[in-house]
């Protein structure tokens, strides 16, 4: 039983890391396109730019490293390290 429990939790946590890259990846996708001076119809000033950067960056930064702290804890109680 515990044997499989483990199993589960190696399982759950690699849905954590597989959560953490994609919201990375589609993090660094959005801030390519949203930045770009082309991309709007009016081209972001300087302080436009550092709030949307700002404002993507900051709370998907934070699921990414959750995800992954998530990730670590779970991987060190199925290999009963924590």
């Amino acid at each position: 039983m515990s044997f499989l429990g483990s199993i589960i939790a190696m399982g759950a946590a690699l849905v954590f890391l597989l959560l953490a890259g994609v919201t990375a990846w589609g993090g660094w996708v959005t801030l390519r396109s949203e930045t770009r001076r082309e991309a709007a119809d009016a081209p972001l000033v300087r302080t436009g730019r550092l709030f949307v950067i700002l404002g993507l960056a900051l709370p998907l930064g934070g699921v990414a490293l959750f995800s992954l702290l998530a990730a670590g804890r779970i991987l060190l109680v199925a290999l009963r390290l924590g």
